[in-house]
């Protein structure tokens, strides 16, 4: 597949699905088209199979770039991703050595997964190169599952990739002249939390926990007895500013800081000379008034919101729609930045 065609980036988040089109004339960048279908009601259900299919065939019905080829994020149980670092062998000794490695990280039957594997690159040391590999094993079954729905609106993914490693166009692309130190880049969404951590370009670290935004709502809900609907307002339109919800929102936060804290601190224990530049918020829970500044303070280094947008150019009006709530588009944004960015 040529690469250097606008791919479109679909991003299936955990509330909405997103779409991206972003084309390349030499350096230049440019965000052509971007749309998104909310699949959680205001009430926080989820949209039903039948309901998510005639959506997606309305939402690619109405998109001009609907030919070009379509780049999809995974969407089941956690994947199973890791950094390794192996002497250089012939390719058939590599792919060996792969299954041997992913048996250690695996408990489930190899036969389940889907195991894929990218040479990062090559370092010499002490006269011997050793290879930079990232190694990623996905479940058969969800990958099945995921697409099912797909191809039933009409849609044919003609790839797919992790989230961490979509995120991780975005930061090296923005965060370019960082790249060599350690970056943190955190995405919150509704239901989950993903911890990751690249360096040089490389993920070395990455984590999936199990609190998001509705952990947030929840609580508001109980404090207030309000319904989900409208603590989603109040987490998004107030958040640390409702005075009386402070400490409330203050101890859930704390417990998504502290899945933070102790993924550093495994962090640090795997790596020599880890030097932590900075923190990137990305998500939509970030987005929540107050989070990032609130977030900052529990750390010794920077906390940023992400926006994918900062160096792409596009329809004024395009980006003026999308800059508020950037930082969830990101994942659609480095999917649709494959090929485009390394």
């Amino acid at each position: 597949m040529n690469l250097s065609r606008p791919l479109i980036g679909m991003d299936i988040g955990e509330s909405s699905i997103k779409l991206s089109v972003i084309s390349k004339q030499g350096s230049r960048l440019s965000l052509d088209y971007a749309d998104r279908l909310p699949i959680q009601t205001s009430k926080g259900d989820l949209l039903s199979e039948s309901e998510k299919m005639i959506g997606l065939k309305n939402l690619f019905s109405k998109n001009s770039f609907k030919k070009n080829p379509v780049v999809m994020n995974y969407t089941g149980n956690a994947p199973v991703i890791r950094y390794l670092k192996l002497p250089e062998m012939p390719e058939n000794e590599l792919a060996e050595a792969i299954q041997w490695e992913a048996k250690k990280v695996i408990s489930e039957p190899l036969e389940s997964k889907i195991i894929d594997y990218a040479i990062l690159r090559k370092v010499s040391d002490g006269g011997k190169n050793t290879l930079e590999i990232i190694l990623v094993a996905v479940d058969k079954g969800d990958v099945s599952e995921g697409l099912g729905i797909i191809r039933r609106a009409g849609v044919y993914p003609a790839l797919m990739d992790v989230n961490p490693l979509a995120l991780l166009k975005v930061v090296a692309l923005n965060h370019s002249s960082e790249i060599g130190q350690d970056l943190i880049f955190i995405d919150i969404g509704s239901s989950k939390m993903e911890v990751n951590i690249s360096r040089d370009g490389v993920l070395r670290f990455t984590r999936q926990i199990g609190r998001g935004g509705n952990n947030l709502s929840h609580l508001i809900m109980e404090k207030r007895s309000l319904s989900f609907e409208d603590a989603e307002k109040i987490k998004k339109e107030e958040g640390f500013s409702a005075s009386e919800l402070d400490e409330t929102i203050k101890e859930e936060v704390d417990r998504m800081v502290l899945e933070v804290q102790r993924s550093i601190d495994f962090y640090r224990t795997q790596f020599r000379d880890i030097l932590i530049k900075k923190i990137i918020l990305m998500g939509g829970t970030p987005l929540m008034p107050g989070f990032r500044d609130y977030f900052e303070t529990q750390f010794d280094f920077p906390v940023v919101l992400e926006n994918p947008f900062s160096l792409l150019t596009g329809p004024t009006h395009l980006l003026k729609e999308l800059n508020p709530v950037s930082s969830i588009w990101t994942a659609s944004i480095g999917l649709a930045l494959r090929g485009k960015v390394h």
